[in-house]
């Protein structure tokens, strides 16, 4: 079984790799500014802070651990912060993945990508989806053909 990292990766270098698809890049203070104007992005900033802390903050002398938001790459931040794994442009629109593997975890992942939406359309990002992977080898071609014409989706390789 795929495990979810390794589909993941197995996305993100389909993106990377294919001359058809634009890899999105965000900076940090792009991601932050976008999350901290909204109130779903301040929650979710929240229940991301302790797990960052632990992967990013600076120990202090009294116990306390110190996170400087803008040390955090903005990759980690869309993951932890918008859910999403793979950002990318195809045939002039912006399109954002959350990868999973779990057939189960689908359709908490689109509830979860549609309260963002307004997230979402402030990075400019207009397409957005569930993506699960059964396979770590990926078909251009079909993946070509699920990618969807509208604004949330979900589909399945």
């Amino acid at each position: 079984m795929l495990c979810g990292f390794a589909a993941e990766t197995a996305l993100q270098n389909l993106v990377s790799q294919h001359r058809r698809l634009k890899p999105l890049r965000f900076n940090t203070l792009q991601v932050l500014e976008v999350a901290r104007s909204h109130p779903i992005g301040l929650k979710r900033l929240e229940a991301a802070e302790p797990h960052l802390k632990a992967q990013y903050g600076i120990p202090l002398k009294n116990g306390k651990i110190h996170l400087i938001w803008e040390s955090v790459p903005a990759s980690v931040l869309l993951d932890y912060v918008l859910a999403v794994d793979v950002a990318f442009g195809f045939l002039g629109w912006n399109y954002a993945l959350d990868v999973t593997t779990n057939p189960q975890a689908v359709d908490e992942k689109y509830r979860k990508l549609k309260k963002l939406r307004p997230l979402f359309e402030r990075l400019e990002i207009e397409r957005v989806g569930v993506c699960l992977l059964q396979s770590n080898v990926i078909d251009c071609a079909r993946f070509f053909s699920h990618l969807p014409r509208h604004e949330l989706f979900s589909f399945s390789l």
